[in-house]
């Protein structure tokens, strides 16, 4: 392979196909910059791994550092106990007897008033635990918290119920235990104790997110921390459980060595800038520098993610990866070393700014800012930086000296008035509110001058109106330097207001919306493969060294008490094996192309299975621009390839296809939208005069009895269109009567042209790519013919010889089809000029997806025109992908498999699924469950696909998981005949180890049911029917294990080698449980226990890496029915662990949309693009832009509805014609009109295919 076209062909394509981010398994910008950017890059390797130098094994080196003498027998030899955490708001009030009389000597007690409502662990829950641990770490006991809700002991802190030390007099206090951290098992079988033994404790802790101030006793609050046992830890325990309870041990580890935290995410931890060149050293000088570039109100920060990981054999280990995130710094020091706060209006340097935004010429004129592009900029900057607001002013001499007179008379010494004044003044002076946001829910956040803003107040008992000015000079004796600047609006609980620019500071937090992903991205590239090993070296040691100096005694014995002891140096090098890739196969005359490292290319190739486009429209977004050299350029590159074009349409007739959008406001474009359908129709099935053959017009309809889609000519007459059938499906075509018959008798007819003096069957024509016409030879080849003038059609009636249409009556078409059953258009193309906004780009896919039922394709103006032919190879892959029919099975290439042992899929019919969760934001935060089937044996380049919606959850509810695994069956059904699937493997995302049990118990048994219905629905309509075998496979993407070759040499360009694609590891660093998967004996049977199955775990890295360090892909295998020889279908084999890792690297080449081999499962990946596709589309079903028959009535996890709408093309809405619902559901009848499912089950079959022409929507 040419090296030099292999750089260039790097996803050059459009949204979503060749330029989808996760291709290599990097460069994943989701979340923002700051999202673990570390590892989340790939594509090809500076050195490609070719056939020649690909090796069967390679010893490598992962992120795994041992736990030196640890292993799981060590570790339980201490008893765990797990509490549940919940802080209450107390107040501190003095003791008073029955009567309400306080007691004497004064006695205080600290009474609780209302819980802490606050999610996940908040900065304040941190103050408060850590307040309470080091309390009873003063007492020896070392209590590790989650900082949120669960907390673990190494032994029993309490023996009996009560507050602090005094006893609860009565029962001891019982309830429902809590959800585990992490796994989701039933808490009653994992609770060994009867009773909930629980303890109050009070504590005294910061109120606020300041640590910096002298004086915090008026920032102190007083809260109860309940803590109540939930479980004990012992040899029974679930590794999930231990694993859990050790990485809470290092995050405490991590919180007392004061390490930096975002927020309230505890999953990373970052090195605090006050260590000398820390994150310089680590980072490398220039990178440095380059952050260094954008101001001085930044700087980056490297930090550490860690994850303790129990293996096989019971040995534990640290996984250690590198985070590298932008902040907003809160300080910068001056030449004495003294810390100086950050102003948001800074009127030290030139020009003068608001944020960074220049207002030098309004400060200087003493003017308020008036330009709305600049108001609009401060706003946006204001948005995305938490900031302080601070101020000091004068005190109330008089209160001050009433003060000190007070403590005179109490007694107090000398030294202790002088500190409690000194404390009374500062408390009195300062005035702040911390760590604030712009609010969004105020009408002006803003106000562009504090002299606009009046408003009443009393002094004196007198009221007056002030501005903000005249305020603080006379109550508080501050002059505002700069009146004209503007005020901000903020809310600390009950004080509200506008305070001036000039008393608001920037605070630290991380950079909201910076574009820092070029230093970012040079970071990876930089510290990629062996030297991202050595980095995370270089961090642990810089980690070990931060948490002697802060709290060495502490840190080493909370982990001597949990048994974490030292971790190796070194990280973990293990044997991995290389798969066998598979050959490439393109379509005839094109040679087998044998990949280089997982990545091949298109030149000069026909398609193996080119599609048919027989019509299309254009929606322009290329304002003003009348050029469609882009579109003759794709159709040029799409008969390159082999695609059939039955309907030539040249330049001159472009226009009529043509729509202009004037605007991107989402009514323009549906408008638009409709009218491109609309122009589209009228072009090609009313204008008789296009298509090579006048009058007809080949494309795919359905079938007006059987529901089946099929290629037909589609014949005008009149106003009805009639499909000309091929003679093997339906041989006449009209009923005619002859000029002979004396009385009413109807002909069968077929259609036929004249041709060269002959009449030809309009299934021995085709259309050439060029325009023209090809006639089939009594020899089976195809040879060009010419028509002069329009065809001349005739009939071929039975009995009676051919008619010239002057000698029939045409009574009626025998096979009468409406604009819906006609597949046109194919597609919509959408030319924009270079780049298509975001939400614009997803309102395009809604409008074509889920309101019009088409399939679109964006593609750019100026890349198209620029000669880039492998950009117009990739627009032409993507439409070939998306033109996939069960008439055509359009796709590419086909991936040929030579080893015996990899035929596996095709045994036996086997269903190959792939489910995808994406959570919406939100108050709803709704749950989006798109699935896909591949629709071909072992192939995953056809795609069926459904979706629905639920409340948020982990997994996918009981109703929502069987109506869609059964939509998926009838695809699968309807693609093959009527012939159902005798194995199922299902592959999916979305969820974490915490949710496998209860994937186990709900979603697998799911599946089960859900074919147990269709067996009770299609009894008798097809052969005898048998349960399934099932695998079910978790592919975990979000994970920090990383494998990087042991050895490798710099390449001339000094940069470094990833492992090979396909390179997989299965041993060793799986989880420990994988040892008893494997131990199943073959022949046990099927009533096994389904916990047995939790084995055939593998780490698989499919893609070949481009930059940085390739991320694997962890394949959890919690469930694999086909392992068991007595429970195999006739004429199958079991699915052994290696047959499972050569055919999941074997599907990573057949996503149809990019020549590489892609990280994650091809049927999952797409399955996952659906998903974002309807998450971002949820907000569009509320709008006014569309009609009110499509917009969202509720989000609800009722099944009776898709995506929460009731309505799509007409065909799920009651009025639905009867004759189009054979296409949609192997369940009606065709000849009774009724469904044969029970009505429970009709909405599932009403909605399961969106489009009846190309169900793969998210190609």
């Amino acid at each position: 392979m040419d090296q030099g076209y292999a750089k260039r062909q790097r996803y050059q394509g459009g949204r979503g196909g060749y330029g989808d981010r996760s291709y290599g398994g990097g460069r994943d910008f989701r979340g923002g910059h700051g999202q673990d950017w570390a590892g989340r890059r790939g594509g090809s390797s500076a050195i490609r791994w070719g056939d020649d130098l690909r090796p069967t094994e390679l010893k490598v080196r992962t992120n795994y550092f041992e736990v030196k003498n640890q292993n799981l027998c060590d570790l339980m030899k201490t008893k765990y106990i797990q509490y549940r955490v919940t802080i209450t708001n107390a107040a501190r009030r003095r003791k008073v007897d029955e009567e309400g009389n306080a007691i004497e000597p004064f006695e205080y007690e600290v009474q609780p008033r209302r819980a802490l409502d606050l999610k996940g662990p908040a900065p304040i829950k941190r103050r408060i635990l850590q307040s309470l641990q080091d309390r009873l770490a003063r007492d020896n006991v070392f209590v590790v918290f989650d900082f949120d809700s669960i907390a673990f002991s190494t032994s029993q802190i309490f023996q009996t119920s009560g507050k602090d030390d005094e006893v609860v007099d009565g029962e001891v206090e019982s309830g429902k235990a809590m959800e585990q951290y992490g796994p989701g098992a039933d808490a009653e079988t994992r609770n060994r104790e009867s009773s909930r033994l629980f303890h109050d404790y009070k504590v005294r802790a910061l109120a606020t997110c300041d640590e910096t101030d002298t004086f915090k006793s008026d920032r102190y609050g007083w809260y109860i921390v309940r803590l109540q046992e939930i479980q004990k830890l012992d040899e029974n325990s679930q590794g999930q459980e231990l694993e859990t309870m050790m990485d809470i041990v290092l995050k405490n580890k991590f919180v007392a060595a004061k390490m930096k935290i975002d927020g309230k995410s505890l999953r990373k931890f970052y090195i605090p800038d006050d260590v000398t060149n820390c994150t310089r050293n680590l980072i490398g000088h220039q990178i440095f520098q380059a952050f260094g570039r954008r101001g001085k109100v930044s700087a980056p920060l490297i930090g550490v993610s860690n994850t303790v990981r129990i293996c096989q054999g019971g040995r534990m280990f640290v996984t250690i990866d590198s985070v590298l995130d932008v902040f907003d710094i809160d300080h910068t020091c001056n030449r004495n070393g003294e810390r100086q706060p950050i102003p948001i209006l800074d009127t030290t340097s030139r020009p003068r700014t608001i944020a960074g935004i220049d207002v030098e010429n309004y400060i200087r004129n003493q003017q308020k800012i008036t330009d709305k592009n600049i108001q609009h900029e401060i706003l946006e900057a204001l948005k995305k930086i938490s900031f302080h607001m601070r101020y000091e002013k004068k005190v109330d001499e008089k209160a001050l000296n009433s003060f000190r007179e007070k403590l005179q008379e109490e007694g107090k010494s000398e030294e202790a008035i002088t500190s409690k004044v000194a404390e009374w003044r500062f408390r009195k002076s300062k005035m702040e509110m911390l760590n604030k946001w712009l609010k969004k829910d105020v009408e002006n956040p803003v106000i562009w001058s504090a002299n606009d803003h009046t408003f009443e107040y009393k002094r004196d008992g007198e009221a007056k109106t002030v501005s903000i000015p005249e305020y603080y000079e006379e109550q508080y004796g501050i002059k505002i330097k700069y009146p004209c600047m503007p005020v901000v609006f903020i809310k600390d609980g009950r004080r509200e207001g506008y305070f001036p620019i000039e008393f608001i500071f920037q605070a630290f937090g991380k950079v909201r919306g910076g574009d820092f992903k070029q230093e970012i991205l040079r970071f990876n590239d930089d510290k990629a493969s062996t030297q991202k090993l050595q980095l995370l070296c270089d961090i642990k040691k810089a980690v070990d060294t931060r948490c002697k100096d802060e709290s060495p005694s502490y840190i080493a014995e909370l982990l001597e008490q949990y048994h974490l002891g030292e971790i190796e140096e070194k990280p973990l090098e293990l044997q991995a094996t290389v798969l066998r890739q598979p050959t490439i196969k393109f379509g005839a005359r094109t040679e087998p192309k044998s990949p280089s490292d997982g990545s091949w290319d298109l030149r000069n190739i026909k398609f193996a299975n080119p599609g048919l486009l027989s019509s299309f429209g254009v929606l322009d977004f290329d304002f003003g621009n009348r050029d469609y050299t882009s579109v003759d350029a794709i159709c040029r590159k799409l008969r390159e390839h082999g695609v059939t074009m039955s309907n030539y349409v040249g330049k001159t007739e472009l226009e009529q296809v043509t729509v202009n959008v004037p605007s991107e406001n989402c009514g323009d474009i549906y408008q638009k939208f409709k009218e491109t359908l609309q122009k589209t129709k009228e072009y090609f099935l009313k204008n008789r005069r296009s298509g090579a053959l006048s009058g007809c017009f080949f494309t795919s309809v359905l079938h007006p009895e059987r529901g089946m889609l099929m290629d037909a000519w589609v014949v005008c007459c009149g106003n009805q269109f009639s499909a000309v059938l091929s003679e093997k499906n339906c041989a006449p075509t009209h009923v005619v009567t002859l000029p002979t018959d004396t009385e009413y008798i109807g002909h069968k007819a077929r259609i036929k042209v004249i041709i060269e003096d002959q009449p030809v069957d309009l299934f021995d024509l085709r259309c050439s790519s060029e325009g023209g016409l090809e006639k089939r030879d009594a020899d089976n080849h195809w040879r060009r013919i010419h028509l002069n003038g329009r065809p001349r059609f005739v009939y071929y009636v039975l009995h009676h010889g051919i008619k010239t249409a002057e000698n029939v009556t045409v009574v009626r078409p025998c096979n009468i089809v409406t604009e819906d059953m006609i597949e046109c258009p194919s597609i919509i193309l959408v030319r924009v000029k270079t780049k298509v906004p975001g939400n614009v780009y997803n309102f395009i896919k809604f409008l074509g997806n889920n309101i019009f039922g088409v399939q679109t394709q964006v593609y750019a103006q100026d890349k198209c025109t620029n000669g880039k032919e492998q950009y117009l190879s990739n627009i032409a892959l993507k439409i070939n992908t998306k033109l996939f029919s069960k008439t055509n099975a359009a796709r590419a290439w086909d991936v040929e498999v030579g080893s015996v042992d990899n035929t596996w899929l095709k045994e036996v019919p086997t269903m190959v699924v792939g489910l995808s969760l994406a959570r919406a934001g939100g108050i709803d935060q709704n749950t989006v469950i798109a699935a896909s089937v591949c629709l071909e044996s072992g192939s995953g380049m056809q795609m069926g696909q459904t979706a629905r919606v639920q409340k948020k959850v982990g997994v996918v509810e009981k109703k929502i998981m069987k109506c869609t695994i059964k939509s998926l069956i009838k695809q699968y059904y309807l693609h093959h005949d009527k012939r159902l699937p005798s194995r199922i493997i299902v592959y999916r995302n979305g969820t974490s180890e915490g949710h496998f049990n209860e994937i186990m118990e709900n979603e697998v048994k799911t599946i089960q049911e859900a074919f147990s219905d269709l067996q009770r629905d299609l009894r008798g309509l097809c052969s005898a029917l048998s349960m399934p075998t099932i695998t079910y496979v978790v592919a975990v993407s979000q994970h920090n294990i990383r494998m990087v070759p042991a050895e490798t040499k710099r390449t001339r360009r000094n940069k470094v080698q990833n492992v090979p694609s396909g390179t997989c590891l299965d041993h060793t660093i799986t989880n420990y449980q994988d040892e008893a998967g494997r131990a199943i004996p073959e022949e046990e049977g099927v009533a096994i226990d389904l916990k047995g199955f939790n084995g055939f775990d593998f780490l698989l890295t499919s893609q070949g890496g481009l930059k940085g360090t390739s991320k694997p892909i962890f394949y959890r295998t919690i469930f694999n029915g086909n392992f068991i020889s007595s429970a195999l279908p006739s004429g199958a084999t079991p699915l052994s662990r290696e047959k499972l890792e050569q055919m999941t690297y074997d599907m990573a080449y057949s996503y149809g949309t990019a020549t590489k081999a892609v990280r994650m499962v091809p049927v999952v990946k797409y399955s996952a693009r659906l998903a974002n596709q309807i998450v971002s589309s949820l907000g569009y079903l509320i709008s006014n832009d569309i009609p009110a028959e499509y917009q969202l009535r509720e989000y609800s996890s009722d099944v009776d509805s898709l995506f929460g709408y009731d309505k799509f093309r007409d065909i799920a809405d009651e009025s639905v014609k009867s004759e189009l619902l054979c296409a949609y559901s192997p369940l009606y009848d065709a000849s009774t009109k009724n469904f044969l499912s029970s009505p429970e089950h009709d909405a599932s079959t009403k909605n399961f295919l969106r489009t009846p022409f190309h169900p793969h929507m998210a190609a």
